[in-house]
């Protein structure tokens, strides 16, 4: 679903015992290497830290995806251990080995499952420093597994949040200190996301008119990104935008639910279901106003390509949406699960060509300036190379 990381300007790992001996050797821990933008984000960290400071290991606690082929292609070794899907004490025991064998300076945890896993593996691995990121805005309920993991979490040497929101999140719950708690925001290359430039090629590959005015969105198809609500705001606009398409980038356990409520709001002519692709680059530069209806977010890395892309925004006030997206300056902000909203702020931007290009040129700016992939990178090798002084 996201841009091919074989694509991306990178640095390969040196080969060698006495280089990899020198070096501190990181392993990032995820759930899997499906398509999502916490794994592309995860692959675009390994793919740029300095291979002169840093060797990367990366471990799926369940499958590969295409990224684990993307990744061993740079030379990047990825283990995954297929575990199920249920809790799997044998899994913790799998982890900690990995992390011995292979040496493992820091272990960084990527959201709860993998900071589980992960975090107690490193009480069978004490070499190995505990990062955790936590990139979503939600916690653990209650009962064992939220005491469980609060307690892993405050083993960790360094707890990220990749928003203000979520670390006053972190701070309110009392889940971590404030002195092993950092905000290291999302990153975005914009030599790879630009304004578009062939429109008309990537539109017909697609079956979209050039003329069209097409609203977009990149996510996965689940309850928390509430496509429902982008589906009833297109059909309240389309009647009165007949040349007005919807474009859906992405796949999950809701696409056949989506799909049937697209037929039942006789929209399924002008709704594309694109599911997972890699060149989501060139399919943002097709559109004209990219929307994030979410019901929750941390910082959406999806929406962070669309304004590089200098596409202007309408999205829902949730999490740390709204410290990326100035409201009224580089797009609209609306309630989340209010579809009403969301066509009016849509509607708005579809009718005004000059509010929409004011908008995007304001989005591009602003990741520029705040939400570079260089600075990412920094800021996590600086985290690294603190929790082992």
């Amino acid at each position: 679903m996201w841009p091919e990381v074989a694509s991306l300007s990178v640095n390969t790992q040196p080969t060698g015992l006495v280089e990899a001996a020198a070096r501190t050797h990181v392993a990032q821990v995820v759930r899997s290497l499906d398509t999502g933008g916490q794994e592309v984000l995860v692959a675009r960290l390994v793919e740029r830290l300095d291979p002169a400071q840093f060797r990367s290991t990366v471990i799926a606690l369940q499958g590969g995806g295409w990224l684990a082929g993307q990744l061993q292609s740079r030379g990047f070794p990825v283990i995954c251990l297929n575990a199920p899907e249920a809790w799997s004490p044998a899994t913790i025991a799998r982890v900690a080995e990995t992390l011995r064998r292979e040496q493992v300076d820091v272990v960084h945890c990527h959201n709860r499952k993998a900071l589980l896993y992960g975090g107690l593996a490193t009480l069978l691995a004490p070499r190995s420093r505990l990062v955790y990121t936590k990139h979503g805005a939600s916690h653990w309920d209650g009962g064992a597994t939220a005491q469980l993991g609060r307690l892993v979490m405050r083993r960790a040497r360094a707890v990220i949040a990749v928003s203000k929101d979520i670390e006053r999140g972190v701070l309110e719950g009392n889940w971590a200190e404030r002195g092993r708690l950092h905000t290291v925001l999302n990153g975005v290359d914009l030599e790879q996301f630009r304004p578009r430039q062939d429109l008309n090629a990537v539109r017909q590959s697609i079956g979209i008119p050039l003329s069209s005015r097409v609203v977009g969105t990149v996510a996965r198809l689940s309850p928390e990104k509430d496509q429902a609500s982008l589906l009833a705001a297109f059909a309240r606009i389309a009647p009165v935008n007949s040349d007005a398409r919807l474009l859906l980038v992405g796949d999950g356990p809701l696409r056949a639910a989506l799909e049937a409520q697209a037929r039942e709001l006789r929209i399924t002519e002008r709704t594309h279901f694109l599911g997972e692709r890699k060149d989501v680059a060139e399919l943002l530069g097709s559109m004209d106003v990219f929307c994030l209806p979410s019901l929750t977010e941390g910082t959406s890395l999806t929406l962070l390509e669309a304004m590089a892309t200098g596409l202007p925004v309408v999205a829902t006030s949730v999490g740390g949406t709204p410290e990326v997206v100035a409201s009224d300056a580089s797009g609209l902000l609306v309630e989340p699960g209010r579809p009403d909203q969301l066509a009016e702020a849509l509607f708005q931007v579809l009718q005004s060509e000059a509010l929409a290009q004011r908008f995007g040129a304001a989005g591009r700016a602003i990741v520029g300036a705040r939400y570079s992939m260089q600075s990412m990178v920094e800021r996590y090798a600086g985290i690294y190379q603190q929790v082992l002084s």
